[in-house]
């Protein structure tokens, strides 16, 4: 028996032809990729991306500064808002840092909505005016004649209520409420401080 170590066997050269680049057979792919003006690897599809304003647009209301508070400074969900709003990222982290410390400039506009229906020379009772409005909106009333004068913060605190849900509710229902002869009365104050009063109209 021979002791000598075997030689190792010579393996056939791979012969590639054309490019040398190769790949998981199958649906799959490879595939470039590109770093965007923001440093985000994307597909690299060969055409230019739509260019994002670098400032925070005129209509911007507590609606966008909600959102961009829930995402809690993640920077994956402000570039999702990014995305979406077709703002660049800079802008609204600086936006959320502002919103963070208390000192971002109120930029809320309320809106007048016109009534539906002509206003009552006289106010419906609360019990008609609170049958007259949405399930949700039934809440609302009942906290808002309870309470008083009360902030939007607040307010959204005890009904459990997200803020921007809690103005969309409003909105949707002012119309009903000023048929029924009633509505509610938003104050700015400060800075995204809004005070909310439950009253008829008079």
């Amino acid at each position: 028996m021979s002791l000598s170590p075997k030689k190792p066997q010579a393996q056939p050269a791979l012969k590639l032809s054309g490019a040398g680049l190769m790949g998981k057979s199958g649906p799959e792919a490879i595939i470039p990729l590109r770093r965007d003006s923001e440093g985000r690897l994307s597909e690299a599809s060969g055409i230019p991306a739509k260019p994002k304003r670098s400032t925070l647009p005129a209509d911007w209301t507590e609606y966008h500064d909600s959102r961009l508070r829930n995402a809690k400074g993640r920077y994956g969900q402000i570039a999702k808002l990014s995305d979406e709003w077709g703002i660049a990222t800079g802008a609204l982290v600086a936006r959320w840092h502002l919103l963070r410390a208390g000192a971002a400039p109120a930029r809320v506009e309320v809106k007048q909505v016109k009534p539906a229906k002509p206003i009552l020379r006289e106010p419906m009772p609360f019990e008609r005016m609170r049958a007259a409005v949405t399930p949700q909106m039934v809440g609302v009333v009942d906290y808002l004649q309870s309470r008083g004068e009360v902030y939007a913060a607040q307010a959204s605190w005890d009904l459990r209520m997200a803020r921007n849900a809690l103005m969309r509710c409003l909105e949707r229902n002012e119309s009903r409420l000023r048929a029924a002869g009633w509505h509610v009365k938003i104050t700015l104050e400060g800075q995204q401080r809004n005070l909310l009063k439950l009253e008829m109209l008079s």
